[in-house]
């Protein structure tokens, strides 16, 4: 009796688990179909934007497609947030996918895909294939020198000062790579002679790294840069510049500040909650006044106040947040508030030249940034350190801070770097080089003796990568591989 009852309740079970595994299965393929709609379209999408072309054109697009006896159908919405391609190399794309069988939905795909890697991510990147002469960090005892993801397009080359790896404070924390191979075992070249030293051990390498072994990869693919400064002039300008401006400085409700020619002076202020930039050209003084807290000017929140000379103008909107100019701007400093980008024409050889601190409205000076409300990108062909003393004095005692993100696409260089007194700085941001290397410094001996050096004293320059800036670069800011997708968010889930 008893094995009767066993038996009769494994034949009333047999058809639930059957039921059960259908289900499963319905579960399995309807994933595989939505799966394969944002594959799809991550394929589409990409090639799209390799060639230059923005792939919405519409605020939505629907694609459709079968998969294994499945249909599915993709809802792709562009983010209205950040720009469209090619204007600039990052967007975000909401995909919607739905999986559906006999004309039922089963399965729905929720996916949040980036387009495009910004170049803000990494805390160093020399992008010069030929490095002769020149190093990329120089690394000292007890002392952190880079927070962030660091890139060398050539062979990564490290100076290690004796002693840094019996110290209790690893100098890098980040992934290091380079595409370029050197003859090593880790594929990275150090610089070799007494004084100096090489990680051959697992316990070196997390002396050296946070991340340890991990942290160095060389034979990476290599990593192109944009070489247009077009969808900086245009974002600034709120559509394409005319070759005369009507102003000298022109500020449009659906652009930023578009500058034509030199600018003397950039400084950055923040009053009553407001971000105040003052451009000065020759003779004339220009103020833009993007009001975040306070009504000035007959400029209400949300409004931009221009005054010229002396008389004020009210623009609607607070604007794109690029500041361009076509000629070279020779003084930038000062304290900035909300999300900018100040560049100027990269592609003619223009520059930027640093000449005080930079610092952010939301981040004490010194300190840190953990906020995402203020940030500061800058682009041009060569961005400058001042060596004019009245700006930054060349002494141990001077200590400049510069809370921005530097794309240069010649060289990012400290002047007279080879020959004057050294001084302290710390950039909360990044460097990036395209044609050369940076330059900051020289050596002798294991000791900088000349140039900007760390907040020791001595070795590269202290750099904090932003970790913020790689979701929320500046606006604008320029990005590597536009076909490069990366899925920031997904979520799948039944269709009851």
């Amino acid at each position: 009796m008893i094995a009767t009852t066993a038996a009769l309740g494994l034949v009333e079970i047999l058809p639930s688990e059957s039921a059960s595994l259908r289900m499963s299965r319905l579960d399995e393929d309807s994933t595989r179909a939505a799966e394969a709609g944002i594959r799809d379209c991550m394929a589409w999408m990409s090639r799209q934007l390799s060639i230059g072309n923005e792939p919405l054109t519409s605020p939505t697009l629907v694609r459709t497609g079968t998969s294994n006896g499945w249909d599915w159908s993709v809802t792709i919405t562009a983010d209205p947030n950040t720009p469209p391609h090619p204007r600039a190399g990052q967007r975000m794309y909401k995909m919607v996918s739905l999986a559906s069988h006999s004309g039922t939905a089963r399965r729905r795909i929720t996916a949040w895909i980036q387009g495009g890697e910004t170049l803000a991510k990494y805390a160093f990147l020399n992008n010069a294939v030929d490095e002769t002469g020149t190093w990329d960090l120089m690394v000292v005892p007890n002392v952190r020198t880079v927070d962030g993801p660091v890139h060398s397009e050539g062979m990564f080359k490290m100076i290690v000062v004796a002693g840094t790896m019996a110290g209790s404070i690893p100098p890098l924390n980040g992934k290091l790579t380079s595409s370029g191979v050197f003859p090593s075992s880790d594929g990275f070249q150090y610089f070799p002679g007494a004084g100096y030293e090489s990680p051959s051990t697992p316990e070196q390498y997390d002396r050296l790294n946070v991340l340890g072994r991990s942290g160095f990869q060389a034979g990476v693919d290599p990593l192109p840069v944009p070489t247009s400064a077009g969808p900086l002039a245009e974002a600034a300008y709120g559509g394409t510049p005319p070759g005369s401006p009507a102003q000298a400085v022109t500020v449009n409700p659906t652009g930023g500040t578009y500058i034509a020619g030199n600018v003397d002076d950039m400084t950055f202020s923040v009053v009553d909650g407001n971000m105040v930039t003052t451009i000065k050209q020759g003779a004339d003084t220009t103020q833009v006044t993007r009001v975040y807290e306070t009504s000035v000017g007959g400029a209400a929140v949300g409004q931009r106040l221009v005054v010229r000379n002396g008389t004020p103008e009210t623009v609607d909107g607070l604007g794109s947040g690029v500041i361009f100019s076509t000629g070279d701007i020779l003084a930038l400093k000062g304290n900035i508030r909300g999300k900018n980008t100040v560049a100027v024409d990269f592609s003619t050889g223009h520059s930027i030249e640093v000449a005080g601190n930079i610092t952010r409205d939301d981040t004490p000076a010194g300190a840190i940034p953990a906020s995402t409300r203020d940030k500061l990108g800058l682009v041009a062909s060569r961005i400058l350190i001042s060596d004019d003393p009245a700006k930054i004095p060349s002494s141990l005692s001077t200590h400049l801070l510069i809370y921005a993100t530097m794309f240069a696409d010649d060289q990012w260089i400290v002047e007279s770097h080879s020959t004057r007194s050294p001084f302290r700085g710390s950039i909360f941001g990044g460097i990036q080089s395209r044609q050369k290397p940076p330059q900051d410094s020289v050596f002798s001996g294991g000791t900088v003796v000349a140039g900007m050096t760390g907040d020791s004293g001595n070795g590269t320059p202290r750099i904090v990568g932003d970790m913020n800036m790689e979701n929320e670069p500046p606006p604008y800011y320029p990005a590597s591989e536009k076909g490069k997708l990366v899925i920031r968010y997904w979520k799948e889930e039944p269709v009851v």
